[in-house]
């Protein structure tokens, strides 16, 4: 009876650390989504814009990524933006806003892709958006 005991206080303590890491694990993963890696801001011609959109869009389908609208336009200073995320499944790599009327402005926000060419994909969203040489 005493070895039951035992092996039966030895699951529930080897699921509390399951447990334990498993929140830590969703929170690193919230935390990830609530901080980028970085977020460049740029004051663009209308034309520029739908170019760098453009690029921005050939480069994510290289990476498979999909391009979700984020609850349609919303106000920000009165103005029209809109949100898009890029996503490989279910991991958001990066947010892109788009602010119309009064303001041709983009704002990228890049959280990462954490697979073997995240680097790359990185690099890559750099040297198009001209990023590198700043």
């Amino acid at each position: 009876m005493q070895i039951k005991k035992w092996n039966g206080a030895v699951l529930i303590i080897a699921f509390l650390f399951c447990s334990i890491f498993g929140v830590l694990a969703w929170g690193q993963m919230q935390m990830k989504e609530a901080n980028p890696k970085w977020t460049e801001d740029f004051r663009v011609s209308e034309s520029d814009k739908k170019e760098m959109v453009h690029l921005i869009n050939k480069i994510a389908e290289k990476y498979s990524l999909s391009k979700e609208s984020v609850n349609g336009p919303s106000q920000l200073e009165n103005r029209e933006v809109y949100f898009f995320h890029y996503k490989l499944d279910d991991e958001i790599v990066m947010t892109l806003h788009d602010l119309k009327s009064g303001g041709n402005r983009l704002t990228l926000y890049f959280y990462g892709l954490y697979r073997v060419d995240g680097d790359v994909f990185e690099k890559d969203i750099k040297e198009a958006l001209s990023l590198d040489d700043k």
